[in-house]
């Protein structure tokens, strides 16, 4: 019985919380995703994202959607959210599969590899190309 209590207590009770930290967390996603869609053009392509779940994974949040853009089939985007800096952010996105941190990783890497390891010089590079 006392067991029952403490796991309604920690879950069902702490739903309205992990609603509330959902929505906030979808809207930071939303406002930061802007940043990237005028970044590189994208606008025209707007169209919606349905959060789809939301889950808590090691030191982070997951958060599932489906995009469905203009002209487009429907596509799975995975959030990876953190508050380690204080604020809801999103350091990864996983679209289709596709982890754009680790792709985003390998191709730094392969730019420091052509540099011979010199990071002041990719620095200079990644700089100059805007």
């Amino acid at each position: 019985p006392e067991l029952l209590r403490n796991l309604h207590r920690a879950g069902v009770r702490s739903l309205p919380i992990v609603a509330i930290t959902a929505l906030f967390t979808g809207a930071i996603m939303v406002i930061q995703a802007g940043v990237i869609i005028r970044r590189y053009g994208a606008e025209g392509l707007l169209g919606e994202i349905e959060v789809t779940n939301a889950k808590p994974v090691k030191s982070y949040y997951e958060v599932s959607s489906v995009a469905r853009l203009r002209g487009q089939a429907p596509f799975d985007v995975r959030w990876q959210v953190s508050d380690k800096s204080g604020r809801n952010l999103f350091f990864n996105l996983i679209i289709e599969g596709v982890n754009m941190l680790s792709a985003e990783r390998t191709e730094i890497g392969a730019m420091l590899d052509r540099r011979g390891g010199d990071i002041a010089a990719l620095a200079r590079d990644l700089r100059s190309a805007g």
